[in-house]
């Protein structure tokens, strides 16, 4: 695999702005009210502006895996039977999902209208997700052509979205009475990354030899995978400590700590998903 940093950035990133969204949303479903206290226009405390910053560049960062990046729309002839030219044409729906949304609330649009382009937002989102997952569903590529690659990218939007909706609520210092519920939904998802990391480990042991690069068959890749659940242990630990004692000192602090590990844990994650690159076929 070449261009491995693009390709990570630009999932990951993607991902977060996929995630991030469908948390948008479903807070807008769960407190429609509370929604028109956010900032709205062009305002780093707004929602939908930094979602739209996020992906602009994630597309800028797609570019740099392209050996010609002037030739990109031309990705966009085979929409009929290409997954990359699906998922560039989803990329261009979100971001014109995500465009209406942030015009509506700026101009401040009646709440049907809203409520539409929250709802195209979040199908433009989960578009994109699905068109990421075949992508990467190679029927050559063992490691990736099953139902691993549908959970980890789901796992990194979920994980992701909840985690910059906290590193958002920390920084604007808004009114958000469901952070601890946040917490606990963040744990159980790293809980589910801990068994998914040894599946794939495992997996990924099992296979021929013959077929295995030499970032796995030299224990780079096992050791790489007991630092990242090192990391999301160590992260569920501290949100277990921060759940459980909302009068600590320096809670904000140790919450920030533990968003930290969560997003190096995540770089590992996509990079061991992209160095399980076997390819078993034509």
């Amino acid at each position: 695999m070449n261009d491995e940093g693009a390709l990570i950035a630009f999932t990951l990133l993607s991902q977060a702005v996929i995630g991030s969204t469908l948390v948008y949303v479903l807070i807008y479903f769960i407190n429609m009210e509370g929604i028109s206290q956010v900032s709205a226009g062009f305002n780093l405390k707004t929602p939908e502006f930094l979602l739209l910053i996020g992906l602009l560049v994630a597309i800028i960062l797609s570019f740099l895996h392209l050996g010609r990046p002037s030739n990109a729309t031309n990705a966009l002839n085979n929409l009929k039977s290409s997954w990359i030219s699906r998922e560039i044409f989803t990329v261009a729906l979100l971001s014109a999902g995500l465009l209406v949304l942030f015009m509506a609330r700026w101009l401040g649009a009646g709440k049907p209208f809203l409520t539409a382009a929250f709802v195209t937002a979040a199908v433009a989102g989960l578009l994109l997700l699905v068109t990421m997952t075949r992508l990467y569903m190679i029927p050559a590529v063992h490691t990736w052509n099953n139902w691993l690659t549908p959970l980890t990218f789901t796992l990194t939007a979920l994980v992701a979205g909840l985690s910059l909706l906290l590193v958002f609520v920390l920084a604007t210092n808004i009114e958000f009475p469901w952070v601890k519920s946040v917490i606990v939904a963040i744990m159980v998802l790293l809980l589910f990354e801990i068994v998914h990391s040894g599946i794939l480990h495992g997996q990924v042991n099992s296979m021929d030899h013959n077929f295995i690069n030499p970032f796995i068959s030299g224990g780079t890749f096992k050791l790489f995978t007991i630092i990242r659940i090192s990391l999301i242990g160590l992260t569920i630990v501290f949100l277990l400590f921060v759940s459980l004692r909302e009068q600590v000192m320096n809670r904000h602090t140790l919450l920030l700590l533990s968003l930290s590990l969560i997003f190096i844990e995540m770089i590992i994650g996509r990079y061991l998903f992209f160095a399980s690159y076997v390819r078993t076929g034509i």
